[in-house]
């Protein structure tokens, strides 16, 4: 079994090839649906709005036509 660990500050987590496909479909998935909780597996994921600059609400993926692909190498 393929084990990823990923270390954020000082804390790591220990993923499995499993986990990180549904962390991924879910980010992905909480992405279309600002606001709402997502499960996919036993991960789930919710994104926030946030105010801009100009005071409005805008998500992410709304912030023009770059972006970002995930792959597996």
């Amino acid at each position: 079994m393929n084990e990823f660990e990923i270390t954020i500050g000082r804390q790591t987590v220990k993923l499995t090839l499993e986990d990180v496909a549904n962390i991924e479909s879910a980010v992905l998935a909480a992405s279309k649906k600002p606001g709402e909780k997502v499960f996919r597996g036993h991960v789930s994921a919710s994104m926030a709005m946030t105010a801009t600059a100009s005071g409005s609400a805008r998500n992410f993926r709304d912030t023009g036509a770059e972006g970002y692909i995930m792959t597996d190498c």
